[in-house]
């Protein structure tokens, strides 16, 4: 769940371990970027839905990385016995995920943040050897004495935004 850049690492990453992937956000541009599995916008389209068409309950693993506890819920619709949610989203304040739903279909969650070495070395060597695609999400690049209107461009959303670098 979400087409930004830790949602596309994410399904490029489940598709290189050989999962069928259904990445779910709500951006064509994004979306597009993504050519390893299905692709829904969830303003066009009810995602839960095409999940169940697609594959029934028998969802292995959830990725949020967009912070929305109601996707979350949501997801256990999909979930087979024993499925994976990884919460790789940021929840503010409001974070209120009940813990009960998921109990029931003996769901584990795994709440990620930050980095290890180990996991960093792997994700290197997946860039390096042109697994992981990074170069394609990048949208935008500005000198760093522009990073102002890097910033503006980013909050304002008046054009499509996926990755932007400033250059040092």
């Amino acid at each position: 769940i979400g087409d930004g850049m830790v949602g596309q690492w994410a399904a490029q990453t489940l598709a290189w371990r050989g999962a069928d992937v259904m990445l779910v956000g709500r951006h064509p541009d994004r979306l597009a970027k993504f050519t390893q599995g299905i692709c829904v916008n969830a303003h066009e389209t009810d995602w839960v839905q095409t999940a169940l068409d697609r594959y029934g309950k028998i969802v292995q693993v959830c990725v949020d990385t967009v912070g929305s506890v109601s996707a979350v819920e949501a997801s256990y619709a999909l979930m087979r016995k024993y499925g994976h949610i990884v919460s790789a989203g940021f929840y503010g304040t409001k974070d209120q995920l009940r813990l009960q739903p998921p109990r029931y279909g003996e769901l584990s969650i795994d709440l990620v943040s930050g980095w290890a070495r180990d996991r960093m070395d792997k994700t290197l060597e997946l860039i390096a050897e042109g697994v992981l695609k990074t170069a394609e999400l990048i949208t935008h690049r500005f000198p760093v004495d522009q990073a102002a209107e890097a910033w503006e461009l980013i909050e304002s959303k008046r054009k499509p935004v996926l990755g932007v670098i400033l250059e040092w």
